[in-house]
């Protein structure tokens, strides 16, 4: 089967409610196709790294209030007690 007809079938079986099938590379396509439809798996490219979603997540830098820097601090401070008069008057 060709790479064009395993991006029409996943496309016919897409939730439409998620929106338009997102552009993926032709092996992304074939892993996907070859996942759900039960079929052994190609190797994939070299260089390319299998991850769960849950380590992608935990790898994600999260920003810290503690890290700004005392003029950041007392910037956001002022937007808030303005937008608080805002709400008051």
């Amino acid at each position: 089967m060709q790479i064009a007809e395993m991006r029409s079938a996943l496309e016919a079986n897409h939730n439409k409610n998620l929106g338009a099938l997102p552009a993926m590379p032709a092996w992304a396509v074939r892993r996907i196709f070859e996942k759900r439809s039960g079929l052994s798996l190609t190797p994939l490219p070299h260089g390319v790294e299998v991850r769960s979603l849950s380590s992608i997540v935990a790898a994600r830098p999260v920003a810290s209030p503690a890290l700004a820097t005392q003029n950041e601090r007392e910037a956001a401070q002022r937007r808030i007690r303005a937008t608080q008069i805002a709400f008051l008057s």
